[in-house]
């Protein structure tokens, strides 16, 4: 944004408002940056918001080996299981 209001006749106000950004924000950054010598040699980026949600898949994993319980936070492969199962065995 910086980079694109350099190039712009606009007055700080006009493009903030523009944008749908705060001014006093708008102008932090300006400052720093120009004070960095960067404000030129930042390139436009085309980003934008996505929204992630996160969700419970369900329970942990439950392995039963003879009486004795054992979770696990995800489900481990079937060659870790029968290590795993091997080594309590014995």
């Amino acid at each position: 944004m910086v980079a694109e209001y350099e190039s712009s006749p606009t007055s700080h106000v006009a493009f903030a408002e523009r944008h749908g950004v705060r001014v006093g924000t708008f102008r932090s950054w300006l400052y720093r940056l120009r004070e960095e010598g960067t404000s030129r040699s930042v390139e436009p980026v085309d980003a934008s918001f996505v929204e992630l949600r996160a969700r419970r898949v369900g329970a942990p994993c439950r392995v039963l080996i003879g009486e004795a319980v054992f979770e696990f936070c995800e489900l481990p492969s079937a060659t870790y299981l029968a290590e795993f199962a091997r080594g309590v065995a014995s």
